[in-house]
């Protein structure tokens, strides 16, 4: 237990998969032995804006992406990165969120 943790070359790599949705995020939270459980209130939101960024990468041009919109989209991903910077610094300290 005094001893540094050392991850080798290959469990550094975090794989998103070309897209990080939901479920992607939910495995790398796994692979670190976090608790994504407070991040599920996001789920419809990171997953939104995956496909519609998928779209526009694409070639579809959307029927309506207005400034208000993109406001949106922009605050639900910063509230979804505080969170999981929030369990992030939790486990760190070792309050809550891991699951072992």
């Amino acid at each position: 237990m005094e001893d540094p943790v050392r991850f080798a070359d290959s469990e550094r790599i975090i794989n998103t998969k070309s897209n990080l949705n939901f479920e992607v995020l939910m495995d790398i939270s796994n692979n670190l032995c976090l608790d994504g459980t407070p991040l599920v209130s996001w789920k419809h939101h990171l997953n939104a804006l995956v496909h519609l960024r998928n779209n526009i990468a694409h070639g579809s041009i959307p029927s309506s992406l207005d400034y208000d919109i993109f406001e949106e989209h922009a605050a639900s991903l910063i509230n979804l990165m505080e969170a999981f910077e929030d369990i992030l610094n939790r486990a760190l300290k070792g309050q809550t969120y891991l699951s072992i």
